[in-house]
């Protein structure tokens, strides 16, 4: 069956009795999804119970200001959090947000800089009731997207963000969970050297990659990026991008070399979850999730 072909009928394949290759032994490459996967608002645990049912290993939460996961939520209410995901068979893997580009650590509004700084003081405190050592943070924004308006000068970011990162290293330490620095189509972090060198300099463990594999199509390629970062790398998100039709698409469908980037990954030892971040069907979303699940037992597998 081609490739795409499977991917348009993989969403009955429990029932058809479809059958995938064999996923690695665990402890190597385990399936993940994202909570931003699901419609939006959709409760924790419902995305826990429907993460589990289609297939996947682990889910990875959202924080909000005023979301489920937010500052007004609690370590213990994380921690029961935690105990009903494992009575469900799944794990929390992760914890992102999107609330620093609103609040981004570049901003030169002080009082911008520092409500991300509290959000990520936040982040670090639930993280630890979890049980996730790691949390994924935009460490600063020079522009947005495709946009061609400048928000701040790419050195003067670099300055403000470090500044900001440097005085959470403690609180870091503290929970025992590191600030994952994700690239993204914020202008900023453009090669992988880059982000080499923007991790490095704090000399810290409690600072590392958080990759996404996808984002980087545009202007270069997994597998480079993969080796450059090497053990730096904490976490990894997946989707695919098509570079004719510019835009993301599913896992699979476009040009993202899998076989390069996994063997890279493999190379460099990197061992935990593929997290999928792609934007559910507005028809019918559990789809994206059955589709998703199945192309990753394609993805670990190679």
């Amino acid at each position: 069956m081609r490739r795409r072909n499977f991917l348009k009928t993989v969403a009955g394949a429990g029932a058809a009795g479809l059958a995938a290759p064999s996923a690695p032994a665990a402890g190597t490459l385990k399936k993940g999804i994202s909570i931003w996967c699901f419609p939006a608002k959709t409760p924790v645990r419902e995305a826990m119970k429907k993460a589990k049912q289609t297939g996947f290993d682990g889910l990875e939460l959202a924080f909000a200001e005023k979301g489920e996961v937010g500052f007004e939520s609690t370590p213990d209410q994380m921690r029961t959090l935690v105990q009903e995901a494992r009575s469900m068979g799944i794990e929390i893997s992760g914890l992102a947000t999107g609330d620093l580009w609103t609040y981004p650590l570049s901003s030169a509004d002080p009082k911008e800089v520092e409500r991300g700084k509290a959000i990520i003081r936040k982040m670090l405190e639930l993280a630890e009731g979890l049980s996730v050592d790691a949390i994924l943070i935009v460490p600063a924004l020079v522009g947005r997207g495709t946009s061609p308006q400048m928000t701040v000068r790419y050195e003067t970011a670099w300055q403000r963000s470090t500044d900001a990162i440097r005085e959470l290293l403690p609180v870091a330490q503290q929970h025992q969970v590191v600030m994952g620095v994700e690239n993204v189509w914020n202008r900023f972090l453009l090669s992988p050297l880059e982000m080499r060198s923007y991790v490095d300099q704090f000399g810290s463990p409690w600072v590392r990659a958080y990759l996404d594999i996808g984002n980087v199509l545009r202007f270069g390629y997994a597998q480079d990026w993969i080796l450059t970062l090497g053990p730096r790398i904490k976490r990894v998100h997946v989707k695919d991008f098509n570079m004719g039709k510019d835009a993301f698409v599913n896992l699979l469908e476009g040009d993202l070399d899998w076989p390069a980037a996994i063997a890279a990954l493999r190379q460099v030892g990197f061992q935990g979850y593929l997290t999928a971040e792609l934007s559910p069907h507005r028809a019918a979303p559990d789809l994206l999730l059955w589709n998703t699940s199945k192309a990753l037992d394609y993805i670990v597998a190679m």
